[in-house]
Formats: C-alpha cells, structure tokens, sequence
C-alpha cells in the first residue's frame, strides 16, 4: 500500500512562506516611523500617507514575485477554507464530505470553493486526481488496484476509463511511456 506520509497532507501543492528581506532603505522608513509613533504623531492622516508610502516603497524595492510569495495567503482569500481543502482532498470521496468537514451545507460549500479556486470543487478534485495519477503511474511500479483504491476509483477499470477520457490512453500506455508529458 501506498504510504500516505508520502502523498498526504498537501505533500504535492506545498509552497514554502517567502520572506522578504528586510531593505536598507525600508528598515530606515519603518525605523523612522516607529519613532514618531512612539513620539505621540497618532494624526489618522500622517497613518494614512504614511501607509501608501510603505507600499510606494514595497514596489519600488520588491519585484512583483517577491510581493505575491510574501503576501498570497492574504491576497489569496481564505486560507484557512484553502489549507483545510489542500490537506485533505486526497481523503475525501464526496463533495458532501468536503462540505461536512468544513462545516457548511453542499451549496455554501460550493460557492465558496468556486470563488477560493476559481473552478467546482468537482473540476477541482479530477485535476487534482489526475496529477496525482500520473505521478503514481510515472513515478512509481505500484500495482494499478493499490493506485485505483488510493485515489478512490471505484475499480480499476473506472481508472482505466478516467485515464482514456482524459489522455485518450491506458494506464499502462502512461507507464510504459513515462517520458512522455500528459
């Protein structure tokens, strides 16, 4: 059987948290202003003018990557809706179990993922299905019944079937031809 320390636990949407290096320039600016702050400068102005500057600043001193690896949990959405979804796709059969773990009726559930993900939750897991099945196709000589059981196809032939509409192979065409990309 496939180990799930291996698989599980959003092991293969991992993104490690970027930190942005602290600029000469920035530690001066916020240097500065924490020292007017704690001189008592609490005008809801000079906060505001000062809040555009700092983001004048980031973009001046930061590419738009660095910017987007540093803040994506907050730009993003919800990332608590996200993480719990990427963590636990891979053991869930039904939408309903999704929607029961997040604690939310089927519709809620669904309207929240399509505005979090930006496709169905249905979309979703079959793509996420499919990268996982080629990876254990192309990565590994694990039996097709322990694939099939691990990734909740009913059968090995539902597999079969999966893999033919969405390549227009066979599982075993994907593993003898493993250089191939899908």
């Amino acid at each position: 059987m496939l180990p799930p320390t291996a698989w599980g636990g959003g092991f293969l949407d991992f993104q490690p948290v970027r930190v942005l290096r602290l600029k000469s320039y920035i530690q001066l600016f916020l240097s500065f202003l924490k020292d007017n702050l704690e001189n008592g400068l609490n005008c809801i102005n000079y906060h505001n003018i000062k809040k555009k500057e700092f983001f004048i600043y980031l973009r001046a001193y930061y590419s738009k990557a660095e910017l987007w690896g540093f803040f994506r949990d907050i730009i993003s959405g919800d990332p608590n809706f996200r993480e719990l979804i990427e963590n636990n796709y891979f053991r869930i059969k039904s939408i309903e179990q999704f929607a029961e773990m997040a604690n939310m009726t089927v519709s809620t559930f669904q309207r929240k993922f399509k505005k979090e993900f930006h496709k169905t939750a249905g979309e979703w897991i079959a793509d996420k299905k499919a990268e996982n099945l080629l990876l254990l196709l192309k990565g590994t000589d694990t039996p097709f019944s322990e694939i099939s059981e691990f990734l909740h196809f009913s059968s090995v032939s539902h597999m079969g079937a999966f893999c033919r509409s969405r390549w227009g192979v066979s599982p075993r065409d994907i593993r003898n031809s493993r250089n191939r990309h899908y």
